[in-house]
């Protein structure tokens, strides 16, 4: 059996390798599909496809984001035509996200025998996201490039991360028991990390992202006063230092942006290729972890210990997403909303 694994972003293949490290994935032909600036341990995989260039996508104009788009299914159909002698076998792929080209495509049209495993995106997989949350413009932008480069991109029914389709024979989610879709949802493993000492730090994990989905003007507002509530909050006097990391998508905001209004902290802006889980634990180890409703938060979370659960404080503020407010109050998360009981 070939195995095929779609890696949009570097927590994707840290998924993959963590299956693949538990044995949880039957013996075959590992063949991993990843952007050009992601990590991963060669000695896992029998055949690795690498884009030309990285998947993040910081187009800051309408015109740069359809040049960005056409540029990816490019890198998609070259990537796609490296797989070409599997077309015709049993495949088994393992995706995230079916509103992505690359993905769709192989889940939907690549093989013989087809199955499909869909492995945890990020909160996604906690509330009912579809189509209706896509920009219908921009999804047949996408299906109209596709179909220039001759990739099938198809429309599809129901979650976006595909857990509804019949072929799709297991999900892995690392809280299986808080998935939107419970269908043979199971524990994706999770590698506990023990901290000795907290930082007196605050961690922003961004979400530019947004600025792409709601409009760059409303994600700056948003985030503006995002910032001016988190200095009103009682644990801020006690900060020393703040940092922020950027989302990998979305129009890369100065520093000036965030100084403006945290003016009484040492503010940085952290830009790493580490994911924003792996620069927590290994550099920051910070007491309050913040975002608006990043998966960064549930993931960082689940790696804790119980005992160091009481010693960090995961402060929320759902942008357009109150769907997800059920899923932070079961795991203690705080909210930054005063409106929210």
């Amino acid at each position: 059996m070939n195995h095929i694994f779609v890696a949009l972003g570097q927590h994707h293949v840290n998924n993959f390798e963590t299956l693949l490290r538990h044995e949880l994935i039957e013996q075959g032909t590992y063949v991993l599909m990843a952007g050009a600036d992601v990590s991963y341990d060669e000695t896992m995989w029998d055949r690795i496809v690498n884009a030309s260039c990285s998947f993040n996508n910081t187009a800051k104009s309408k015109l740069n984001q359809v040049e960005a788009i056409k540029n990816k299914i490019r890198i998609y159909k070259g990537m796609i035509g490296e797989i070409s002698d599997l077309k015709s076998e049993p495949v088994t792929v393992y995706t995230s996200y079916i509103e992505d080209v690359l993905s769709n495509f192989l889940f939907f049209s690549f093989g013989t025998e087809r199955k499909a495993i869909v492995v945890e995106d990020g909160t996604l997989n906690y509330y009912d996201h579809s189509l209706q949350n896509i920009s219908s413009i921009k999804f047949f932008l996408k299906q109209a490039i596709a179909r220039l480069y001759g990739i099938n991109f198809k429309r599809y029914i129901g979650h976006s991360s595909g857990a509804g389709y019949d072929h799709v024979k297991k999900q892995y989610i690392t809280f299986p028991e808080f998935a939107f879709i419970d269908r043979n949802a199971e524990q994706l493993p999770v590698e506990k990390i023990s901290v000795a000492h907290f930082s007196d730090t605050l961690y922003i994990i961004g979400q530019e992202s947004y600025g792409n989905l709601l409009g760059q003007a409303f994600f700056e507002r948003a985030l503006k006063t995002y910032l001016e509530t988190l200095r009103k909050q009682e644990f801020y006097p006690e900060l020393n230092t703040i940092y922020y990391k950027p989302h990998r998508n979305g129009k890369q905001l100065p520093k000036s942006f965030f100084t403006s209004v945290l003016t009484d902290k040492v503010f940085e802006i952290v830009r790493t290729p580490m994911t924003s889980e792996t620069l927590y634990f290994e550099t920051l180890r910070s007491k309050y972890v913040a975002a608006f409703d990043s998966s960064t938060l549930i993931n960082i979370r689940a790696r804790l210990y119980e005992k160091n659960l009481s010693q960090v404080q995961f402060i929320v503020n759902p942008l357009k997403n109150d769907e997800l407010i059920p899923l932070f109050k079961k795991l203690n998360f705080s909210f930054m909303s005063e409106n929210v009981n």
